[in-house]
């Protein structure tokens, strides 16, 4: 079995695809490889990345669109991929040089998954960049259980790796969640025989335009209407009930999106029922008051 695959799951960002399988190679530890799945891009990534001749990389495609936000795609990639630790790489960004085998030689075989610290490249409308390290309230290394979990929750953008052993176990990503799908899995990660490892050392750069012109797709999250946000959160609380029930911090994190997307689509009854459903009185407390501020707002807007 190989050390490690990085996975890029990519759909019709042609120009990205390009820069981060760039970063990848760069990245890529002795006996790893490079796992490019193609969301049915107009453009397919092997035309893409036709120029890559002896390179460790493989591209699969699938013909028609999942659908499902990038889920299906990394999912596909998991599961043909032959390292023992799997990274996912977003094709719009890029991962640091020395990411990967940090990781290798601190984070495994202590911990089953893990996330890092990010760097944003902002460009903004007159084509200005400006650069800013994430920061969150985790020390670098293991993820204590006392942690909030609004700081251990990770987008799968975040340097995102778990070992092969965490993947079947935990099982697949949610395919039916359009949005979220990796906030449903840091629940279910978090919740499993698993420890965390979180590394305080920005391991990749997320590009993010605030102007026009780029002629590629915004994140699947940026696209979502509060609507299927709030759907989303309310799919992720009913799957994931019996750790809501146990962790008052998951349940927080989880009603109180329910919440804030139901009243910003103007659906008050569903963020009414989000409130009590919420078994734990302390929290119903703060949901109520989080109601009760979102909807006088709203009414001044």
């Amino acid at each position: 079995m190989m050390r490690s695959s990085i996975i890029i799951p990519t759909s019709n960002r042609p120009a990205g695809l390009k820069r981060a399988v760039t970063s990848a190679l760069e990245a890529l530890p002795g006996d790893s490889e490079i796992v490019v799945v193609d969301d049915a891009s107009e453009q397919p990534a092997s035309d893409v990345l036709s120029y890559l001749k002896a390179e460790p990389v493989r591209i699969i495609r699938k013909e028609t669109q999942s659908g499902g936000g990038g889920s299906p795609a990394r999912n596909m990639g998991a599961k043909t991929a032959q390292g023992a630790v799997l990274f996912f790489l977003d094709d719009d960004d890029e991962i640091k040089p020395d990411y990967c085998k940090q990781i290798l030689e601190q984070g495994f075989p202590s911990a089953g998954f893990g996330f890092c610290a990010r760097t944003f490249v902002i460009t903004d409308a007159a084509g200005q960049r400006s650069v800013k390290d994430e920061k969150r309230k985790l020390d670098n290394g293991l993820i204590g259980a006392s942690a909030r979990f609004s700081e251990k929750t990770f987008p799968f953008s975040a340097g995102f790796w778990l070992t092969r052993d965490a993947y079947q176990d935990v099982g697949p990503m949610s395919e039916d969640l359009k949005t979220n799908s990796d906030t449903d899995y840091a629940i279910r990660l978090h919740a499993s025989q698993y420890a965390g490892w979180y590394a305080a050392v920005p391991g990749v750069f997320i590009h993010q335009s605030e102007g026009k012109g780029s002629g590629e797709l915004a994140s699947v999250t940026k696209r979502t209407k509060s609507a299927e946000r709030a759907a989303a959160f309310e799919n992720i609380a009913k799957r994931n009930a019996d750790v809501l029930r146990q962790d008052p911090q998951i349940a927080h994190f989880v009603y109180s999106r329910y919440v804030k997307h139901a009243i910003r689509s103007g659906n008050h009854d569903q963020a009414w029922e989000a409130v009590m459903k919420a078994s734990n009185r302390p929290i119903r407390r703060r949901l109520l008051m989080q109601y009760a501020a979102l909807r006088f707002l709203t009414k001044r807007v």
